[in-house]
């Protein structure tokens, strides 16, 4: 890419990307790169010693309590779930947004009674960061719809920075979805109806900002980036008693066919 050499290794520890160069006054040329797999290395005791020491440390560590929740936090992958919501009204109210935007399988599990670093790192184990950027109506309200189709939220979710299984549900802060089971009849966002054309402000994850799991959130520009991680999220207004009370509050709501 514009002259410069690059080399990709993947993640794990599976692979070592190597290089070999030739540098000289006029530049770097490139003589081979080579991607090796580390599959059938030998494992070096001393090193896995060292690293079992030090993994011990960093369970102890990380396992200390941070503090105890105050109203429970249950998960699911399709349903809409107070886990998740709590995750899509820290972003709004972290990235200061129209809309909290967020996917139930960024988590793994819920959350009951004690919080640790260890636990969250469990629940939500994604390296993915906090992420605001502007989209057109018309795009949120077509992830939304795809949303109520389990297949879509059962999909896989593998993706950059994605360390979960499933894609599934969008969960919402600062919106309601009215739908009748089986499709979406109305989107407000911050009390007014959702218009198609309009520019939207969105607090979600770059995996959603990329349009992973539900490509038609790739349409987004102007986006931003925090240093945090959404797990960091969880930490941050998980201990606060009104946030936990909030994440109960359901954003989904059926529409009866029934009319009287």
């Amino acid at each position: 890419m514009n002259g410069t050499i690059m080399n990709s290794a993947g993640c794990y520890g599976e692979y070592i990307g190597l290089l070999e160069v030739n540098v000289t006054s006029d530049g770097i040329e490139l003589i081979r790169g080579e991607t090796i797999s580390t599959k059938s290395s030998p494992v070096d005791q001393k090193v896995a010693d060292i690293l079992k020491k030090n993994k011990e440390i960093a369970i102890e560590v990380l396992s200390r309590p941070l503090y105890t929740l105050d109203r429970s936090l249950w998960h699911d992958v399709i349903e809409e779930n107070p886990m998740t919501n709590l995750i899509a009204d820290g972003l709004q109210d972290m990235l200061k947004c129209d809309l909290g935007l967020i996917n139930s399988g960024i988590v793994n599990a819920g959350a009951f009674q004690n919080i640790s670093h260890k636990k969250l790192i469990e629940i939500c184990p994604s390296p993915l960061n906090p992420t605001s950027y502007e989209i057109q109506g018309k795009h949120i309200r077509k992830a939304i719809g795809e949303s109520l189709d389990p297949q879509v939220c059962l999909a896989d979710g593998r993706g950059p920075g994605f360390r979960g299984k499933f894609v599934g549900r969008l969960h919402v802060s600062g919106a309601e979805i009215i739908y009748d089971g089986q499709s979406i009849s109305g989107i407000i966002i911050g009390g007014a109806p959702i218009e198609d054309e309009k520019w939207y402000s969105v607090a979600s994850s770059d995996y959603l900002q990329r349009g992973s799991g539900y490509e038609s959130l790739g349409h987004g520009r102007n986006e931003k980036y925090l240093p945090d991680e959404i797990r960091d999220v969880i930490r941050m207004y998980g201990k606060r008693a009104e946030c936990t009370e909030r994440a109960q509050v359901k954003r989904w709501r059926e529409s009866s066919s029934v009319m009287v």
